[in-house]
């Protein structure tokens, strides 16, 4: 069994602000892989941009850090070529839905089994505290500084209109959840998406949690989670902010499938080896 401190890197320091949400999902990470008992060799962790993709430098496995907005067609490689591999990608909501929010519809209907962790802190943090795809209509940010006039994008209602297979929310404020929620979307087998409110300390000292805390509730415990409507009623819920897991369905992986396709290819031309195929062309 592997114990958290496994996944720390040899990295002296950690580069975040005192109190960014990010030391609470690191922490919550590397509990979550030592409970699936997930070995540091076959972990691969995927980023952007931003100060959530920083994320691999601190994670004892191997770490990818790519171009703004594009973990996604990186994982899918990693996954697609060595499905042996745990893949999860870290990404924060600008690098997932601004630039990069092409490449998530195309991603999560592949059903690639893969983990989408999307820290949500409704600001491009690293960059000086910019508006960003999230933020709420009407917050300040040192780019709407009369408050942004357009309405945010719901990453949990984007990932249940695309039917992704696992759907969750959790937020920095409340771990011991959070490490719960990580560990299903680990075990699931198929795409997962976790959507983690998070903060930033340093461009937005008001955030969802101050101003919306009395509104955060946990998923009921009867909600059907393989109803997508339920789901969807739970997301849309002007009342209420639900935390837990929406959505979760079981069904062919991208894996799965071209495995299908390959026995069925295999079956109809009488392939069994390298040899056949190549003497179809010699």
């Amino acid at each position: 069994m592997h114990l958290p401190s496994e996944y720390r890197s040899q990295m002296s320091s950690v580069i975040y602000c005192k109190r960014c949400g990010n030391h609470v999902i690191m922490g919550a990470m590397q509990k979550a892989f030592a409970q699936q008992d997930i070995d540091p060799e076959s972990l691969v962790i995927v980023a952007g941009i931003g100060c959530a993709s920083r994320v691999p430098f601190y994670i004892n496995a191997y770490g990818v850090h790519t171009l703004h907005g594009r973990p996604l067609p990186v994982a899918i490689g990693i996954k697609t070529a060595n499905r042996n591999l745990k893949v999860v990608v870290v990404t924060g909501d600008g690098d997932a839905y601004g630039i990069g929010g092409g490449h998530v519809p195309h991603a999560t209907r592949k059903n690639i089994d893969l983990v989408f962790v999307v820290v949500d802190n409704s600001v491009y943090g690293m960059t000086g505290g910019q508006t960003s795809p999230t933020t709420r209509q009407g917050h300040q940010t040192s780019t709407t500084i009369y408050g942004t006039i357009l309405e945010p994008v719901s990453p949990v209602f984007r990932s249940l209109a695309d039917k992704v297979s696992f759907v969750a929310r959790g937020t920095v404020e409340h771990s011991a959840q959070l490490i719960d929620l990580l560990q299903q979307a680990l075990a699931h087998p198929g795409f997962a998406m976790v959507h983690v409110l998070s903060r930033c300390p340093t461009h937005d000292k008001l955030h969802y949690f101050d101003e919306n805390a009395a509104r955060v509730r946990d998923i009921p415990p009867d909600h059907d989670r393989t109803s997508l409507p339920a789901a969807l009623n739970l997301c849309l819920d002007p009342d209420h902010l639900y935390t837990g897991v929406f959505h979760q369905v079981l069904k062919p992986t991208y894996n799965d499938r071209a495995d299908m396709i390959l026995a069925k290819a295999k079956a109809q031309k009488g392939i069994t080896t390298v040899e056949d195929l190549v003497e179809q062309y010699v």
